[in-house]
């Protein structure tokens, strides 16, 4: 179906996916839609301000005339009702929503999948796919969103092993998923033979949280190797390519290693390593290694500790790399695909942005 352009708009098609998209990046950056987003603040204001939203959504002329030109009055409130007006039934649902609003004008992915449809490149089912998961998401945080019945968020195991990393980490968001994936992989290696290692440790948190949900009996036998340069990246180690691609702020690390040692004095067990990867490395005098978790946001490091300690892994042994699908670390994915394929195995890229191989 095809209808006629607007005044002062590209004719960008009938397409029912085209149109809705373009509708909502002309009023996402509108005043009136950004004064409201500025006014949310928690729980009763954020259900507010997405009634609010979509009072101003159902009211713009723009939006009406673009939507009634392409599909029946009901589809398009149906439409809206599902993606907007769920803050109406739960507070939860509206935090998810005004996250949703304030990620279609800065999100490098939206605004690829508005670039898309705008293209016609993207269908009508795959924009309406993409409402329904945002709209009814059961977790909607870090890089990806979910309908997966995720009851393992509400496990006071896990609620708690959590909170203990997030007590001394900078992680300044929530990564719920990449943690309960470490934790997953950290119960199987508790039935392998080995120490645990981790290389990039920032402030402890997600080591932390490993030996948290394992609890010290788990360890009875075996260290667990932190190694960090504690002091974060180090520039000489990056390429160019990296570099240029970087998003991480300046002042982003400090210098963590007594706030680290003091997280740890209570278990003898773990042994912080000081220095930069590969230099380090031989400081690992153990023979066997159950877990190897990598998080150095380089390239050069994570490669050589992947190097250092695969012929070190007990067969049945998680290897987990915490960067390897994020959009601004591709040069790691891309070097750590051929040391992998050196070794004659492959990386698992996860929904979480992670990357998982086994022994």
């Amino acid at each position: 179906m095809s209808t006629a352009p607007m005044a002062g708009e590209k004719n960008v098609g009938g397409d029912f996916g085209r149109l809705v998209f373009g509708a909502l990046r002309h009023l996402v950056p509108s005043a009136k839609l950004r004064g409201v987003m500025k006014r949310v603040s928690a729980s009763a204001a954020h259900q507010r301000a997405i009634v609010a939203t979509s009072q101003a959504l159902a009211s713009s002329p723009r939006t009406l005339r673009a939507l009634n030109n392409v599909v029946p009055e009901e589809s398009a409130e149906r439409f809206y009702l599902k993606l907007f007006n769920a803050a109406a039934r739960d507070s939860n649902d509206s935090r998810k929503v005004a996250r949703f609003i304030k990620l279609l004008d800065s999100e490098p992915g939206l605004k690829a999948l508005g670039r898309a449809l705008a293209a016609g490149k993207r269908s009508d089912l795959e924009l309406l796919d993409f409402a329904r998961l945002v709209s009814t998401a059961s977790y909607a945080e870090d890089l990806f969103a979910t309908r997966a019945a995720a009851t393992w968020l509400d496990d006071p195991r896990f609620v708690s092993s959590y909170a203990a990393g997030a007590s001394v980490s900078v992680w300044g968001h929530n990564i719920r998923w990449r943690v309960q994936t470490l934790l997953k992989c950290a119960v199987q290696a508790s039935r392998v033979e080995g120490d645990f290692v981790e290389c990039g440790v920032d402030c402890g948190g997600t080591a932390l949280s490993v030996l948290t949900y394992l609890t010290p009996d788990a360890f009875a036998g075996r260290e667990f190797h932190l190694f960090d340069t504690f002091e974060g990246v180090q520039p000489m180690q990056m390429t160019t390519e990296e570099i240029s691609a970087s998003k991480l702020k300046q002042g982003r690390y400090i210098d963590a290693y007594e706030q680290v040692g003091r997280t740890f004095d209570p278990f003898p067990f773990v042994k912080l390593v000081r220095g930069m990867v590969p230099d380090t490395l031989s400081q690992y005098t153990g023979s066997k290694v159950a877990y190897l978790h990598i998080d150095m946001n380089v390239s050069l490091p994570e490669c050589e500790a992947l190097r250092y300690f695969w012929p070190r892994l007990s067969r049945g042994a998680p290897v987990i790399f915490d960067d390897y699908g994020f959009p601004f670390h591709q040069q790691q994915r891309k070097d750590l695909d051929r040391v992998a394929a050196s070794l004659g195995v492959e990386i698992m890229m996860l929904p979480t942005g992670q990357g998982l191989m086994w022994k």
